[in-house]
């Protein structure tokens, strides 16, 4: 049987919703990156206000858009929803 491993969530994380977690991944990946929010767009095909409406945590993606984001990101769609370091 699969053991279940306890994680550690920090205090600046565990109140956020997801929503906003994801967001803030896509944020600091971008930044990283050095990309502009019109770079990200056009390489996804998605409005400039939707990614600022994610990157804020105001709405969630679609699976569909999160494999686009992490391609164009060069991260796995994991990268985007486990662990807590920013």
């Amino acid at each position: 049987m699969n053991k279940l491993k306890q994680v550690y969530i920090p205090a600046s994380v565990e109140s956020l919703t997801f929503a906003q977690y994801v967001g803030r991944r896509i944020r600091s990946r971008r930044t990283a990156l050095k990309m502009t929010q019109d770079e990200v767009v056009a390489a996804c095909d998605i409005s400039k206000t939707f990614l600022s409406e994610l990157e804020n945590g105001k709405r969630s993606i679609s699976l569909y858009k999160l494999t686009e984001l992490a391609s164009v990101f060069g991260r796995s769609l994991d990268w985007f929803v486990k662990g807590w370091s920013e």
